[in-house]
């Protein structure tokens, strides 16, 4: 449980990368062409349309778990399935390479724009003035867009294939030379700071084996260790901040010979992410990111009851059109209270009136995971926090503690 890729002698490498990456021809799309105009790029048609972001992605892949074989490219694949499946409106996306190896972090190019509209913003953007290029088929064209953007990715990834191996290693723990992936991390930090509720998803095998921790003690400890392990490090790494983004970590203990050392070190970076203010979704060797692409995000003052205090915090929703949270949490602020929902619905009928019901994933006040019962408009939101007994009102339920939110301006 959490709380607490020159082309010199490298050219089979980037063709492997653009077979598993793309299925046809691209045609020739160009960025000149397909994602500028004369109104500019998506994201600026749509600041133009009055359509804000509600979502940015920042995806970090670490150099050290590159490979040149052509069966190892399957993270590319896997998570450019992940954003088709899940970006929002004119989403920003951004490709930053860590090198582990030396705790360093750097980005090959400048920050993107996901080529995707929703169709009920079609509308907002004829009526901003460019509704020329809706005649000239701009949304006809976002499947090609969106392949286009998967060669941006590329070209965004393909330079840190210059020194990788031609397959990856299979190393005992013992083997692994010095990785300073949480000094990676720290050394990008400002990245992290955004008005824009942020989604981090990490492609590494997250060794760490540095003074912060050694892999050995990671892997061998217990969960009480590991808590202490990441308490420590992140007390000599006092930059980094994930500012409340939702991470996601794929590839974790690939590059090791011992299958149960992925949970070791799942635990490990989760806990890390937690105590760097971040909320650790999921860390394994496969990308666990839900497909469901959000719709609607709110930010809430929220107030929670407990006894005669009352708790003050945050809780963020976005929820897709059927009300399915994704990337939502609750923060009290104090002491690391913190929780992201694992699963839930924001469920709001035409003339306003919401219903949510949903589970966290780590316990926030309680000793186990609660629930969260909230009523009312998507303005304002009241209910409770805790357990219900079927036997007790909630009124009469010491299980139950009073939570109210409302919308921040």
């Amino acid at each position: 449980m959490i709380k607490p890729f020159k082309h010199t002698g490298r050219l089979s490498a980037m063709l492997a990368l653009n077979a598993v990456i793309l299925a046809g021809d691209i045609g020739n799309a160009q960025a000149s062409g397909l994602f500028r105009s004369g109104s500019g790029s998506i994201c600026e048609q749509a600041e133009a349309a009055g359509i804000d972001p509600i979502r940015r992605t920042l995806v970090y892949v670490d150099k050290q778990s590159l490979s040149l074989s052509s069966d190892e490219q399957g993270w590319f694949s896997a998570l450019n399935q992940a954003l088709q499946q899940t970006m929002t409106t004119a989403e920003p996306l951004e490709i930053i390479v860590l090198d582990s190896a030396d705790g360093t972090a750097k980005a090959h190019g400048p920050g993107l724009c996901y080529p995707v509209i929703e169709e009920r913003y079609h509308g907002r953007f004829a009526n901003s003035g460019i509704s020329g290029l809706l005649t000239n088929d701009l949304i006809d064209q976002l499947p090609d867009l969106q392949q286009e953007i998967v060669v941006q990715m590329q070209d965004m990834v393909v330079p840190e294939y210059a020194d990788a191996p031609e397959t990856r290693r299979q190393m005992a723990a013992e083997q692994v030379e010095q990785r300073h992936l949480l000094r990676a991390l720290q050394s990008d930090s400002a990245r992290f700071v955004s008005d824009t509720p942020s989604r981090v998803i990490l492609y590494s095998d997250m060794l760490e084996n540095s003074d912060l921790a050694e892999l050995p003690a990671i892997l061998n400890g217990s969960d009480e260790d590991r808590l202490t392990l990441a308490s420590d490090a992140l007390e000599s790494l006092p930059r980094l901040d994930f500012q409340g983004a939702m991470v996601y970590g794929f590839g974790t203990g690939q590059s090791l010979d011992d299958p149960a050392a992925t949970d070791a070190l799942s635990e490990f970076m989760q806990q890390a992410v937690y105590q760097a203010n971040g909320y650790p979704i999921a860390f394994s060797r496969e990308l666990a990111v839900r497909p469901i692409r959000p719709s609607m995000s709110n930010s809430y003052d929220m107030t929670i009851k407990v006894e005669n205090r009352e708790l003050k915090g945050r809780m963020q929703l976005m929820s897709d059109a059927d009300g399915r949270l994704v990337d939502s949490y609750l923060d009290l602020g104090a002491g690391n209270r913190s929780s992201h929902f694992d699963s839930g619905r924001l469920i709001c009928s035409q003339d306003d009136q919401c219903q949510l019901e949903g589970k966290l994933a780590t316990a926030l006040l309680f000793e186990d995971p609660e629930n969260v019962f909230l009523e009312g408009s998507r303005e304002t939101l009241s209910g409770h926090l805790g357990f219900r007994n079927d036997r007790l009102a909630d009124s009469d339920n010491p299980a139950l503690l009073p939570l109210d939110a409302e919308s921040r301006p």
